[in-house]
């Protein structure tokens, strides 16, 4: 229990700095920043022979942390918290505004969008655990009473797509829809201002080579503000994930670190919040299972009959402790369990991504209330379950 204790005090010292930051000036904040990544740095270093031991009295069959690592961690991942907190609020602040007042074409059109580090970092912060498996486009457009979009062109080459419209950090409505080119010119009404457009493209396979953005233009029969566009893009090898290693730096790290054992115990956390933490901003239309890996665990995936009726396609990320995604797949749509054939090499979380079938016209949804849209999306139910085996080929785990 008495990790527990720690737990509680900590979580005191998190909501006082929470509080504190938003009457804090910018240069104070980023000293906080700064001080903050040496204290969970020099706490994960003053703790270390100790979650080491704790690492070595693991249960081997299911695997999990131990008691012992969880008490030791417990002061580091509050840290760790407190800080993610605080950097997300530096970051989002000078985002909170509308984008620039004008429109601009595609652009970052690429699965893996952070090859600048300071995307890396901002992205680390705001928008952690990297889509692995869709094609992703930003444009920002400006609009008087809102825009129209080719739904045609976007559904050709896909298995599903969505857009998702954002004013500043805020979503406002997400239109999505089946491939195969259905569809036609839709029609998204908005307050007048500058948004954001996201489209997320699913192909039918990751070795897809091509993919088609839409035209978007502001009235019927006007001419496009914003071309069509054809790009070629290799979803495994645009993805280059390796090289983002390179810039796990100790601010990453450190923000990120609380993850694992908050999902590790959050059977004694308030959901919302762990919910909140682990999912990123995504489409709110995405089904979501997440949960702690471990260093020798292999992962048993089953999908229901249901499943395989709802979901065109159910994606597998598993991320290291900086969040940065080290091994992703796609699991085969079928009722059987699916055993990846290598254990894990390393500690860390798993994200469930599942694309809903959307049959019929593209729907359009208005959010009214998005601070995190994700917090609405969806669950698997029983529709999924997930086990995590020994490392040794044919162990099984209840």
């Amino acid at each position: 229990m008495s990790w527990l204790v720690w737990l509680l005090l900590l979580l005191l010292l998190v909501g006082v700095l929470t509080n504190r930051a938003v009457n804090l000036t910018d240069p104070i904040l980023n000293s906080a920043l700064k001080a903050m990544t040496w204290l969970v740095r020099l706490s994960g270093l003053l703790t270390l022979p100790f979650t080491r031991l704790g690492k070595s009295m693991r249960p081997v069959d299911p695997p999990a942390m131990s008691t012992l690592e969880i008490i030791f961690e417990a002061p580091t991942a509050i840290l760790s918290f407190a800080m993610y907190r605080l950097a997300k609020y530096v970051f989002t602040r000078p985002y909170s505004d509308d984008p620039p007042g004008w429109t601009i074409p595609y652009k970052d059109v690429t699965v893996w969008e952070n090859s600048k580090p300071y995307k890396l970092i901002f992205k680390a912060v705001v928008q952690p655990r990297w889509q692995t498996r869709a094609l992703v486009a930003r444009s920002t457009i400006k609009v008087k009473s809102g825009f129209e979009i080719d739904t045609l062109t976007l559904g050709k080459g896909t298995v599903s797509w969505t857009c998702v419209i954002y004013k500043g950090i805020q979503t406002v409505a997400s239109l999505g829809g089946d491939g195969g080119g259905g569809g036609g010119w839709k029609h998204v009404k908005l307050n007048p201002g500058n948004y954001e457009l996201v489209l997320r493209l699913y192909a039918a396979s990751a070795d897809s080579t091509e993919m088609n953005l839409p035209a978007v233009r502001l009235d019927a029969n006007s001419e496009p503000v914003i071309p069509a566009l054809t790009t070629k893009c290799n979803v495994r090898e645009e993805l280059a994930y390796p090289r983002m290693q390179q810039y796990e730096i100790p601010f990453i790290k450190a923000m990120h670190h609380h993850v694992y054992p908050m999902l590790e115990c959050q059977h004694l956390l308030p959901q919302q919040l762990v919910r909140k933490t682990v999912l990123p901003i995504g489409n709110p239309e995405s089904v979501f299972a997440y949960g702690p890996v471990h260093q020798g665990a292999r992962m048993s995936i089953t999908l229901s009959p249901a499943a395989l009726e709802e979901y065109h396609l159910v994606h597998v990320a598993v991320y290291n402790r900086a969040s940065f995604p080290v091994y992703f797949f796609d699991v085969p749509m079928s009722s059987t369990p699916f055993v990846t054939p290598d254990p894990c090499a390393i500690d860390g979380i798993y994200l469930v991504r599942a694309v809903p079938k959307m049959p019929g016209e593209p729907t359009l949804t208005y959010i009214k209330s998005a601070s995190n849209p994700t917090a609405n999306a969806g669950t698997f139910g029983d529709r999924l379950t997930i086990k995590l085996l020994s490392g040794a080929k044919g162990s099984k785990s209840d």
